[in-house]
């Protein structure tokens, strides 16, 4: 089942940040950087990994602009970006199959079905156009608009990049059971024009604080209602 994170992670009233809800007591949070250590888990603590990885890749651009080069910190930060953009889809993708799965368990006879083929996208997937295609897919079967174009837009400017979906994982692929290895030829990254991308596309379609009306809203809106008819009727 989806669940909507809570509203206070674009505030960050006690963290600064948008990766956790609750802050640490301000003698832990000294104690924690003084001994060089990350505190997660726990009642208000649990990180939200898109968060996480988009925070991250725009610390690690901010370093590359600090020290007047990208070179070095270029493939963990499109890494950090891809992966941000794999949760930001399948994040959206699960609230689209939730929402058809209700609509098929409130009528079963009108036939709303769970593509097999976006089921597997979700759980095994790594693959950004197979993700976007699935979304789009699912979108359309429950009935909701379709993702904001700003969404495809990056997915394009990622796959444009990279030669493959571990490009950014591994030096080396697997093409038909053969060995290739990557970075055989000069590749540049857009690396400060990605994070821009990112950033924008999950402005407009996660969930990050009330009042501010994104994609993720509108599924929402749509699976709760079906979520209240189902348990209303049981």
């Amino acid at each position: 089942m989806p669940w909507l994170d809570e509203p206070f992670y674009a505030t960050g009233p006690t963290t600064g940040s948008n990766v956790y809800v609750g802050g640490k007591p301000p003698g832990v949070a000294v104690d924690d950087f003084q001994k060089g250590l990350a505190r997660m888990g726990g009642f208000w603590r649990h990180p939200s990994y898109l968060e996480s990885y988009l925070t991250a890749s725009s610390l690690l651009i901010a370093q590359g602009t600090e020290r007047q080069d990208y070179d070095d910190i270029g493939l963990p930060a499109f890494y950090l970006q891809r992966h941000a953009t794999e949760l930001l889809l399948k994040q959206l993708l699960r609230w689209c199959i939730d929402i058809i799965e209700l609509k098929s368990a409130l009528a079963p006879s009108t036939g709303h079905r769970v593509p097999s083929k976006c089921c597997r996208a979700l759980e095994r997937s790594h693959d950004l156009n197979e993700l976007l295609k699935a979304l789009q897919r699912t979108a359309k079967l429950a009935g909701e608009n379709p993702p904001p174009d700003n969404l495809t837009d990056l997915v394009d400017s990622l796959t444009g990049v990279e030669a493959d979906d571990h490009w950014s994982r591994y030096d080396h692929g697997l093409n038909k059971g053969e060995r290739h290895t990557h970075h055989k030829t000069e590749t540049t990254i857009p690396i400060v024009k990605l994070q821009k991308l990112l950033e924008e596309a999950v402005g407009s379609t996660i969930y990050r604080s009330m009042g501010v009306e994104t994609y993720e809203d509108e599924l929402h809106t749509t699976w709760s209602g079906l979520n209240s008819a189902l348990e209303s009727r049981d």
